[in-house]
């Protein structure tokens, strides 16, 4: 048996506690319905779950995990879901930027290597190739 375990990557929702009224729609929803309430002085929310009422503070991170439970998180460790998922935002973009340059150094109609046409004044289409640009 070991001692260190790697936590699974999961999307979580998860909203940065403000006073600013810009709460996501999953939020108002448990506001509504009694699983979170304002602290009377405004400085967090009350936060109740199956072991008792939370408390987190403004600019803690509240986070809905995979089974709809709600918990209260420390700032400094709540930005690490949102890195997580910028890293992961970032690596999509890349894939998908990858995907399209792929498609434009192809000619669409035989798939052949693109021409850009820049030896020519105006091409009939810039991502042809020279043969069936010619055509």
């Amino acid at each position: 048996m070991t001692d260190r375990y790697r936590k699974k990557p999961v999307e979580v929702r998860a909203w940065k506690i403000s006073l600013d009224g810009q709460e996501p729609d999953w939020v108002r929803e448990a506001f509504d319905g009694g699983r979170i309430d304002w602290c009377p002085a405004g400085e967090g929310i009350y936060i109740n779950t199956l072991e008792g009422r939370m408390k987190a503070n403004i600019g803690d991170m509240l986070i809905e995990g995979v089974k709809g439970e709600l918990y209260g998180c420390r700032a400094d460790i709540g930005t690490h879901y949102v890195r997580a998922k910028v890293r992961s935002t970032i690596a999509t973009l890349k894939e998908r930027l990858a995907e399209t340059t792929d498609d434009l150094t192809r000619c669409p109609n035989c798939g052949g290597p693109a021409d850009n046409g820049h030896d020519r004044e105006v091409p009939p289409n810039p991502y042809w190739c020279s043969k069936c640009s010619e055509s």
